[in-house]
This record gives structure tokens, sequence and C-alpha cells, in this order.
């Protein structure tokens, strides 16, 4: 058997009933993907390994495009050698919750950038405050 590197990002287009590739003309590679959360029709959050990418989509003539991609790596204490993004959710129109394997979630407010990361214990559960 071949062997892949999965790049990039596909979405299926109901105009045209086929699946396309997402066109990124950045300079930031798009691969490992383990999770996504579309937020609005522009903005997409993907899960890229242990990074979390912000991409802007702009729709062109020949499809969707990322215009911008911007990453973000968070300082996370205790941080796991192969910790990967697993989970991204909108808690509400400012809020992300980025579930990460083995090390816990982070909230990350889309609006300031700024995040909190809430750990588990040895158990797997989260502490309550």
């Amino acid at each position: 058997m071949d062997r892949f590197k999965w790049t990039g990002l596909n979405y299926y287009s109901f105009s045209d009933n086929k699946i396309h590739s997402l066109a990124n003309n950045t300079n930031q590679d798009i691969s490992h993907v383990h999770s996504m959360c579309e937020t609005n029709d522009s903005l997409l959050w993907v899960g890229a390994g242990n990074t979390l990418l912000k991409i802007n989509i702009q729709q062109q003539k020949q499809g969707l495009e990322a215009k911008k991609i911007q990453a973000f790596n968070f300082d996370v204490p205790h941080k796991q050698k192969n910790n990967q993004i697993y989970s991204i959710y909108p808690e509400n129109d400012s809020i992300i919750c980025i579930g990460m394997r083995g090390n816990g979630v982070i909230r990350l407010n889309s609006r300031t950038e700024n995040y909190s990361f809430i750990s588990f214990d040895r158990n797997g559960i989260a502490p309550h405050e």
C-alpha cells in the first residue's frame, strides 16, 4: 500500500454536489487535523496536532480559499509529548473550548485571545471551583 500524508481540508459543495479542496495560498500548513469547528460562514477553527488554527475563509470563483491563518500554540503546564487537540466546541459567541488529549481543556476568548487552562487530576477529573 502507498503511504499518504493527509494535508489540507476538503468540503462538500451543495451547488455542484462535489467535494473540493480548500485552497490554501498562505504560508501556514494545514495538517494532522483531528477536529474542526465552524463558528460562522467565514471562520473555521481547526485542531492541527497541538496547534489551533483560526482560518478565515473567503468565497472565490473557483471555490473556497483560506485567506488568513492564525496559529495558536498554548503554554500548557505539564504538557505531554504527544499532546493533540481532539475537540473544539464553541461555548458561546466569544469562548472556544479546546479539548487536549491527556492534558485538559483550554478556554480561549476568541475576541481578546486570552485563555485559561482547566487541568485534570490523576483520575481524569476536572477540579470544581
